[in-house]
């Protein structure tokens, strides 16, 4: 009878010992299932976000494209329109520095305008000059705008010089203020070669330098 209980408790230990093993080995298995599952998920979150990520990242630099896109071509129209200024108005002191010159100079030809009727070309042109650039001044440098004052400013003193006494010959003062007149005259004629074509020198080069030339 002893050994009966020896081995009834032999096999009930066997067993509860194959009990547990199995036990543990199911929740092992379990435990490693649910491990796995939650590592899937964690891997199908992770490339979700990152796809998203990826995503999210491509819609920025397309919308930084576009902005530079953007700003390229706003800098390209400024650049376009500074252009279309700056031809304007060279041409302008291109027109006036010939009218300038052909009134100062020493001799006048004989199939030649008069000088009364150049002093008012002189006086017109330098009237569009200034309207044209006054509201335009903000598309050129500080240097060339400043350089554009002062040449508007001698021209301006070259018109009060030969427009104040007269410059027709018929007329009745002509003789008579001829020391006066001649005086004025000079004063223009070094106003014109020592400031305006220095100037127009160098609103030439920084005009060059705004273009990119």
């Amino acid at each position: 009878m002893f050994s009966d209980l020896t081995e009834y408790f032999l096999g009930v230990s066997f067993i509860t010992g194959l009990l547990g093993y199995l036990g543990k080995k199911v929740v092992e298995t379990f435990l490693a299932a649910r491990l796995k599952s939650h590592e899937q998920a964690l891997q199908a979150n992770l490339e979700r976000h990152k796809s998203e990520f990826q995503l999210e990242i491509e819609r920025e630099k397309a919308r930084l494209q576009q902005l530079s896109n953007e700003h390229s071509v706003r800098f390209q129209d400024l650049h376009v329109r500074r252009a279309e200024i700056i031809e304007k108005i060279y041409a302008d002191i291109f027109n006036l520095d010939l009218a300038l010159r052909s009134l100062l100079r020493e001799f006048q030809l004989v199939n030649e305008a008069d000088p009364a009727q150049k002093i008012a070309t002189i006086g017109k042109l330098h009237d569009e000059l200034m309207r044209y650039f006054g509201p335009r001044g903000i598309f050129l440098s500080e240097r060339s705008a400043e350089i554009l004052d002062e040449m508007l400013t001698v021209t301006k003193d070259v018109f009060l010089d030969v427009s104040t006494y007269t410059a027709d010959p018929n007329h009745p003062e002509y003789a008579q203020t001829m020391l006066e007149r001649r005086e004025q005259w000079e004063s223009a004629r070094q106003k014109y070669r020592q400031s305006f074509t220095k100037l127009k020198v160098e609103l030439g080069a920084q005009f060059r330098r705004l273009i990119g030339s």
